[in-house]
């Protein structure tokens, strides 16, 4: 099976025991705490990695480290991963687990990059468009990239809608390319 029909599977798993407990949202944060963590920590995912190792040892420091910090559900889910030996897929399976609920609650993730700054009111204005025509709530991460020179990219499932000074410039060189 392959590692992100896995970490599906996983992240499917842990979703039906966050609704169980009504804690779908909970997961997700605590999910991404430790995925964030394992991922600024080299170290932490080195230790992870390593065979050395024993589960009930990653189990102990896992614990200390988030027990605290992250719901029981969520918990429990760390648990049954390192228990499985599955510990280098916990970003995937919290990566897995966010677009799962996210098409759950009916919600796009959408980032929007643009060559300068936009203001609230713009982005606002762009998210509305966005939710109306998609029918579906709409989380936009918004970046600015000035390599751009002007306009904006949209992504959102995969897909991109280049409407950059950039992009129209290269599409033009292509086409010039092609034609003689």
């Amino acid at each position: 099976m392959r590692m992100d029909a896995l970490a599906r599977r996983y992240a499917g798993a842990l979703l039906q025991a966050a609704v169980d407990a009504g804690a779908e949202r909970e997961v997700r944060e605590g999910l991404g705490l430790v995925a964030r963590t394992i991922a600024d920590r080299p170290e932490l995912g080195a230790f992870l990695r390593s065979p050395c190792h024993g589960p009930a040892l990653k189990l102990a420091v896992m614990s200390d480290l988030f027990g605290a910090r992250v719901c029981a559900t969520a918990m429990s889910g760390v648990r049954l991963i390192l228990a499985r030996g599955r510990e280098r897929m916990i970003q995937d399976i919290a990566r897995a687990y966010g677009e799962l609920l996210d098409r759950r609650e009916n919600r796009v993730r959408v980032s929007l990059v643009s060559a300068r700054p936009l203001g609230p009111d713009c982005i606002g204005r762009v998210r509305a468009l966005l939710a109306e025509r998609l029918d579906m709530e709409v989380a936009m991460d918004v970046a600015t990239s000035p390599g751009l020179i002007g306009g904006c990219v949209i992504s959102m499932g995969g897909r991109a809608l280049d409407n950059s000074l950039r992009g129209r410039l290269l599409d033009i060189r292509d086409r010039m390319m092609k034609s003689g």
